[in-house]
């Protein structure tokens, strides 16, 4: 029998992701330094022992902001993704099952969202609901509910004809036992292939907005806002700016490989 080949691409994105986000959560509890307190005598230096990234303009360790910036990134990707994939998977299945004129209705909101950029609509939102992480994340997760009503309505539609969903309906099964005991597990893959898809948008958005000043307000480190403060030093700390990019490229590249490994067969 041959051996089956290791699946790298998910390894490898696993482990990318949970060695970031292992110190993002440890950030929460400790940093090598204060992420906020400002020190004169050590403005814009160079990587070293004592700053292994480096400092910004105000003397505060590049590391302990990249570390709880990353956190920021984490929580409000996540929590905007978990709240597009609660609401649109049950309107997807819902829409999916019955159909008809509430069916038209959704995907016809859907569409009309889906055809503009994400970043332009959050931008929009973000200007009525004002700046600000709760804002970005309610916005954002408005934003993420179509992908998700789509994927699963287009399961939902492929599977309500089968024949174990019609031997559900003649024993007396209930729709709602059907749709999320029968149907959306056969899902699962192209559900969690959209969530890491999405989880990816969102830490590009978050960054973006932040970088905007529209994301998460000072003095909270954010990846996106230290690109946007780095931009005026680059010349003379390069190191400020490269560490935060560098973590958000990793941060989607690890979920891009996850996503690849998520098909692999």
């Amino acid at each position: 029998m041959m051996r089956r080949k290791k699946n790298w691409n998910l390894i490898i994105g696993l482990s990318i992701t949970g060695v970031i986000l292992a110190a993002a959560i440890l950030a929460q509890f400790w940093t090598p330094y204060s992420t906020t307190e400002m020190d004169s005598s050590a403005v814009n230096l160079a990587p070293c022992l004592l700053h292994p990234m480096g400092t910004d303009n105000f003397g505060r360790d590049v590391l302990s902001r990249v570390m709880n910036g990353s956190g920021i990134t984490f929580l409000t990707a996540f929590t905007s993704v978990a709240i597009g994939a609660f609401f649109g998977i049950i309107l997807g299945a819902v829409t999916g099952y019955y159909g008809g004129l509430f069916d038209e209705v959704v995907m016809g909101v859907v569409n009309m969202i889906l055809a503009f950029p994400s970043i332009l609509l959050a931008l929009i939102f973000i200007s009525f609901l004002g700046a600000g992480t709760g804002n970005l994340i309610a916005a954002l997760g408005i934003l993420y509910i179509p992908p998700f009503v789509r994927i699963v309505r287009s399961e939902v539609i492929r599977c309500r004809d089968l024949d174990f969903v019609r031997s559900a309906k003649v024993m007396g099964v209930k729709p709602v036992r059907i749709i999320f005991s029968h149907i959306l597990p056969n899902a699962v893959i192209s559900i969690l292939s959209t969530l890491t898809v999405t989880f990816n948008n969102a830490v590009l958005s978050e960054a973006g907005m932040s970088y905007l000043g529209l994301g998460v307000q000072p003095p909270i480190p954010s990846l996106g806002r230290m690109l946007s403060e780095a931009q005026s030093y680059l010349s003379i700390n390069p190191w400020y700016g490269l560490f935060p990019g560098v973590v958000i490229i990793l941060i989607i590249l690890g979920f891009a490989l996850i996503n690849e490994g998520l098909q692999y067969k």
